[in-house]
C-alpha cells in the first residue's frame, strides 16, 4: 500500500447554478422583461413624464418608484388583494385623480413632499388592477418569490427613469405654459379614456 496515497475524497466543482439560483434568475428575468415591454409608454410612464416636466426629477421618481415598489410587492405577496376591490372602484378611482391633477396642474408653488406623495398616490391608483400587476400576480405563483420582486422594481427602475429623463429634456425644450397644457391634457385625456375603455372591456 502507498503511504503517499491520501484517498481523501474531493467534491466535485461545479460552474453550473443550483436550481435555486436558475429559479431565481428565471423568475427575475421573466418578470424584467414583461415589466420593461408593458411598461413604456404605459400610463404611468406618461404620468412621470408629465411630472418630471414640472417638478424636480429626483423627487418624481422617488414617488413613482415607491408606488411601483410597494405594488409589486403587494402583488407578488398578496395577489388575492385584487378580489376585494372591484375592478370598476379602481377605474373610476384612478380617472377621478387624472381629471383633478389636470384641472390644478397649473399651480406652481409645492413643497417637495407633496410632489412625491402626489406622484405616488397617482402612479398606485392608476397601476392598481393594470396588466402588469396581474402578470407579476401570475409570475409570483409559478416562479421564483424574490426574484419576480427584484426583476419587477428593476423593470421599473428603467422605465421610470427613462421617463423622468425623457420629461426633463422636453421641459428644458419647451416653455413653462405650454408643459402646463401638455401635463393637464394627458391627465384628462388618459381620465376619460381609462372610463371608456372600462365601459368597453369591464373584464380588461
Amino acid at each position: 500500500m502507498d503511504r503517499n496515497d491520501n484517498s481523501t475524497p474531493t467534491v466535485p466543482y461545479t460552474t453550473e447554478p443550483s436550481m435555486i439560483e436558475q429559479s431565481f434568475l428565471n423568475g427575475a428575468l421573466s418578470s424584467l422583461t414583461m415589466i420593461v415591454t408593458s411598461e413604456l409608454l404605459d400610463k404611468s410612464f406618461f404620468i412621470a413624464v408629465v411630472m418630471a416636466m414640472r417638478y424636480p426629477r429626483m423627487f418624481v421618481y422617488c414617488g413613482v418608484m415607491s408606488a411601483l415598489s410597494v405594488m409589486t410587492v403587494l402583488s407578488a405577496t398578496a395577489g388575492l388583494l385584487t378580489a376585494f376591490i372591484p375592478r370598476r372602484i379602481t377605474v373610476y378611482a384612478s380617472s377621478a385623480l387624472m381629471l383633478l391633477f389636470g384641472l390644478k396642474i397649473h399651480t406652481s408653488v409645492r413643497s417637495l413632499l407633496k410632489i412625491v406623495a402626489e406622484t405616488f398616490t397617482l402612479t398606485f391608483v392608476a397601476e392598481w388592477g393594470d396588466r402588469s400587476q396581474l402578470a407579476t400576480v401570475m409570475l409570483a405563483a409559478t416562479d421564483n418569490f424574490l426574484g419576480v420582486i427584484i426583476g419587477g422594481v428593476a423593470g421599473h427602475a428603467v422605465c421610470s427613469g427613462a421617463a423622468v429623463l425623457g420629461g426633463r429634456c422636453i421641459a428644458n425644450h419647451v416653455s413653462v405654459r405650454i408643459v402646463t397644457v401638455i401635463g393637464g391634457f394627458v391627465f384628462l385625456i388618459f381620465a376619460v379614456l381609462s372610463i371608456v375603455m372600462y365601459n368597453i372591456n369591464p373584464s380588461a
